[in-house]
């Protein structure tokens, strides 16, 4: 249960601060980009592809005797484009996928929404090492772009965007605590989405729907 909250809560905050920015700027949110639809493509093909042929889940899955020990660092990688929960693990990776690059395109822009994906994708897959010897799936990388909206609702959010941002930051601590690899990831968008927020130099657009508010009153 700690971990379907872990994906609600970013989701309902992200879509909050999107409807937020849009009555402030009225900017139309952007269903797609170049780089989600990629990004998207590059996952869901192998996931898809593997209940046709079984063999890509082993092919491709994290494997710490073969990453430590045969070299195979690169499972590293794909091991977030293949699913080890079956059909309904798959569907519900790929549909939170769908719906975390969006927002996280939305939101921020699409260099930082791989580099969150990338962030907790790999976080979590080296905690794996340690904590889930043999796995795969993408939801990792969902969780670290659900931590960089999480981090930008925290920095420039309403005070109601910043609540659900400490309860999604907590839930990440309730399961890295519990030893599960989505805790890590989490909490590496999290870090990820305060660094790559406090280095930019453009203004987030997110935040002007409070100020707005502020000055019409």
């Amino acid at each position: 249960m700690t971990l379907i909250f872990a994906f609600l809560v970013p989701l309902v905050t992200g879509m909050l601060l999107l409807r937020a920015r849009a009555g402030a700027t009225g900017r139309t949110p952007r269903p797609f980009t170049p780089v989600t639809v990629g990004l998207f493509c590059i996952v869901a093909i192998p996931s898809l592809l593997q209940f046709v042929f079984p063999g890509i889940l082993s092919a491709l899955r994290r494997d710490t005797h073969l990453i430590l020990h045969h070299g195979e660092i690169w499972r590293l990688l794909t091991s977030l484009t293949v699913q080890d929960g079956g059909a309904l693990g798959t569907i519900f990776n790929l549909f939170f996928l769908a719906w975390f690059a969006i927002l996280a395109s939305n939101l921020l822009d699409d260099r930082t929404t791989l580099i969150l994906f990338f962030a907790g994708g790999l976080v979590g897959e080296l905690v794996g090492l340690r904590w889930q010897h043999i796995g795969g799936g993408n939801s990792v990388g969902d969780l670290g772009l659900a931590g960089g909206v999480l981090a930008l609702a925290f920095m420039h959010g309403r005070p109601l965007h910043r609540l659900l941002a400490v309860l999604g930051i907590a839930l990440g601590i309730l399961l890295l605590v519990e030893r599960n690899i989505h805790g890590a990831a989490l909490l590496a968008g999290v870090v990820a989405g305060f660094g790559l927020l406090r280095t930019s130099t453009s203004p987030d657009e997110v935040i002007g729907a409070h100020d707005v508010e502020q000055h019409r009153a």
